[in-house]
């Protein structure tokens, strides 16, 4: 077995990282796993389960390269079933349980225009909401998170990702709650955003209570997120997949390109009989 992520890795992954999953506290809380290195990519392995993130650290995305990592994590970690995230999943032959693609989005902060109507929006909101930070999911969060799922027909990943929320900022020293209330103090929105890596910020999560809209609520609450990593010296904010049509709406009007594409493959991976081994050579 290889060995366990150092100090060094992890200041070698958060200089490099560019994706929620390059985060190792997201990527270790959501996969219930542990992280391990292989060259430029990361992979999370829980027991005969192993999600490969092929996206390099350093260095462009190179088919043949990216393969030949993945070959060496499989082989040395042993999973029967694989998960891989990348640009393509043309890099392992197998036989596929599961697929699907999007793209991320970013916002280039020292390109960033903020167009009339999203600042008209922000404006209108910020009438109507206060904003404030913090570190701690309470209760009044949860109840949010459960509300949100209530209100949307979502699959079981989805589900789940959003159950794990408060274990995630709970596990991790990075994350980071953005808060909005009403006149009454009541939690009605909220985002959370991720600081661990050296040059993004990342907006991981927004969370709506449906049944008090605030028009322009999710506005103001990236402004403030895009404002906090403006401070925090950051260079670009990640605001994810684009999920749906509407999501992906609202990351173009604030400016958000896509800039790297998005496949998922979740492969079987059969177990190889010792005459098969022997023929092989292996």
């Amino acid at each position: 077995m290889p060995d366990m992520i150092t100090e060094s890795d992890i200041n070698y992954i958060n200089a490099n990282a560019y994706l929620p999953e390059h985060v190792l506290d997201y990527g270790s809380t959501m996969s219930n796993g542990e992280p391990y290195l292989f060259d430029t990519c990361l992979c999370y392995k829980k027991e005969s389960v192993l999600i490969f993130i092929g996206y390099p650290l350093e260095g462009s995305f190179e088919k043949e390269n990216i393969k030949r990592i993945l070959e060496n994590a499989v082989k040395t970690l042993k999973p029967m079933r694989l998960d891989v995230i990348a640009p393509t999943c043309d890099l392992y032959d197998g036989e596929r349980c599961g697929y699907a693609s999007d793209s991320y989005y970013r916002i280039k902060l020292s390109d960033l225009i903020i167009p009339n109507k999203v600042k008209n929006m922000i404006r209108r909101a910020s009438c109507e909401v206060s904003i404030e930070h913090s570190n701690i999911l309470s209760d009044e969060h949860k109840r949010l998170i459960s509300i949100f799922l209530n209100e949307h027909d979502v699959n079981s990943e989805t589900e789940y990702i959003f159950n794990m929320i408060p274990t995630y900022v709970s596990k991790s020293k990075t994350a980071c709650l953005i808060n909005a209330r009403d006149a009454n103090g009541r939690l009605i929105a909220f985002d959370v955003a991720e600081l661990a890596a050296e040059k993004y910020a990342f907006y991981m999560f927004n969370v709506i209570d449906y049944r008090y809209i605030v028009p322009g609520v999710s506005d103001l609450l990236l402004m403030e997120l895009i404002s906090l990593a403006e401070r925090k010296g950051k260079n670009f904010v990640n605001l994810g997949l684009g999920i749906n049509k509407g999501v992906a709406f609202f990351k173009e009007k604030w400016g958000g390109e896509v800039f790297q594409p998005y496949e998922y493959c979740s492969y079987r991976i059969k177990k190889r009989n010792i005459l098969d081994l022997f023929l092989r050579g292996l």
